[in-house]
């Protein structure tokens, strides 16, 4: 097999830094810059490896074309930043930057700018806010990609909860279709992915507001909130989010209860991209044939959050040295719309189609002693729900696995020894606990549990270094 890809990146850039003028509490700083950028890109895959292409002698079986890329874009931008120290206790930031693309895309040019300010009433505290606009083009492969295809196995939802289609009995819900060996509404469909040369860039601002408290010496607490908020993000519709979707839409309403318009902008699109055999009398009448797995510019995404951090060092006179390292984020709002037009649903507390955390720990403690030091890092993963998206219970085994599954938590320890200044030795351990992922019992296909959620499946494992500097 043989694929071919050439990719170039050019770029040269001009930056000018210094002070403008004095004002009563500082000097005023600026920094401006100028860019150029090129980019092209181009692939080719073996053409043995087409889904698309006759069966015969040269087929390649197994192995999925990526299709061809061929493209280029011109880029270019300017931008200043000032720096103005207003009082002693206040400064000011502004910023602006502007860019203009030249490519096949909908993307022309932007002007982004950001302002934020900086309050210190004490020595040890720091108030900090911004507010800012942000552009970003499309991805190279997202425009340009002519459009490969690959098959894999689907969940037909709609014949499932209608009960619909050859072999299909009356309807069910998503988890008994998923209960069943071999069950009729999970098969084999193609499934088509192109770039999208009509996608637009993408638009968003930012709020951000929070504090640094240096405590007392060596300890500093860090917080600060965050929202944000996307137009025209551009993304790609999975094959289970089209095929979940267009049963809510034919059937005007999801497992949940969620009424869907199928008249909707959204629903007309989701239909759309599915294709299904019309072979009356025979066992292929109604299944899905191909999926359109499109790019497209979605209406809005809107996260909020809280970022912290604490962090804490500790010098003894005998015991050396223990140093803490603990942040810690917490979704808030996880909003979405796919067309302009829908509502804005919340998908923090959701476990339809949204497989992120609401919360997320990391944390370190490090003790250090002469020669010697030792590292415990966390990370807990907060919980996540389930691949059923209900209460479900295994009809074999009879094993519960609750709608919301419990947070996911890994440990390494890190032991290290300095021998002079030149050779040092650290022996590691990942996942001390040997937690390889949450239990899922309604995650019943390979690899059986939910890998995108936190999971570390190679288990405990150890390293062992020996670092010499010459």
């Amino acid at each position: 097999m043989v694929n071919e890809g050439e990719t170039s990146s050019a770029n040269a850039n001009f930056v000018v830094t210094g002070d403008l003028f004095d004002l009563p509490a500082g000097s005023v700083g600026f920094a401006g810059i100028a860019e150029f950028g090129r980019q092209t890109t181009l692939l080719e895959s073996d053409p043995r490896t087409s889904q698309t292409r006759p069966l015969d002698s040269q087929t390649i079986y197994n192995l999925t074309s990526s299709g061809r890329t061929d493209g280029e874009r011109d880029r270019y931008a300017l931008g200043g930043e000032l720096r103005i120290p207003v009082t002693s206790m206040l400064t000011a930031q502004l910023a602006a930057r502007y860019d203009k693309y030249d490519d096949i895309t909908e993307v022309d040019d932007a002007i982004t700018y950001n302002a934020g300010l900086e309050f210190r009433p004490f020595e040890n505290l720091l108030l900090r806010s911004s507010y800012a606009t942000s552009f970003r083009a499309p991805d190279m492969q997202l425009v340009f990609a002519e459009g490969s295809a690959s098959f894999a196995g689907v969940t037909d939802y709609y014949s499932c909860r209608s009960g619909t289609g050859p072999g299909s009995p009356t309807p069910r819900t998503t988890a008994q279709c998923a209960a069943v060996v071999n069950d009729p509404t999970r098969y084999t469909a193609q499934t088509l992915i192109a770039g999208n040369p009509l996608l637009k860039e993408e638009e968003g601002e930012s709020w951000t507001a929070g504090f640094v408290w240096d405590i007392m010496e060596n300890m500093t607490l860090t917080s600060d909130y965050y929202k944000i908020t996307l137009e025209d993000a551009a993304s790609q519709l999975s094959a289970d989010f089209i095929l979940r979707n267009e049963a809510n839409c034919r059937l005007g309403t999801s497992e949940t209860g969620q009424a869907f318009d199928i008249n909707s902008a959204f629903c007309q699109n989701v239909v759309n991209l599915v294709t299904r055999q019309s072979a009356p009398g025979t066992t292929l009448d109604g299944t899905v044939s191909r999926l359109n797995s499109a790019f497209i510019n979605t209406a809005l995404n809107e996260t909020s959050g809280v970022d912290s951090r604490f962090q804490y060092r500790y010098d003894t006179d005998r015991m050396g040295t223990i140093s803490t390292d603990i942040a810690y984020t917490l979704v808030l709002t996880n909003k979405f719309r796919e067309f302009a037009g829908d509502p804005l649903l919340d998908y923090r507390d959701a476990t339809d189609y949204d497989f992120s955390q609401r919360s997320r720990v990391r944390g370190s403690v490090t003790w250090s002693y002469g020669d010697w030091a030792t590292t415990v890092f966390g990370t807990r993963y907060g919980s996540n729900g389930n691949n059923a998206t209900v209460d479900y219970t295994d009809p074999v085994t009879g094993a519960f696995s609750p709608r919301r599954l419990p947070p996911y938590m890994v440990y390494n320890l890190t032991v290290s020894k300095r021998f002079g200044e030149s050779l040092l030795t650290q022996l590691q351990i990942v996942n001390v606990l040997d937690n390889q992922y949450r239990e899922d019992n309604s995650f019943n296909a390979y690899p059986f549990y939910q890998p995108f959620i936190g999971a570390d499946p190679l288990g405990r494992r150890f390293n062992f270094s020996v670092q010499y500097d010459f």
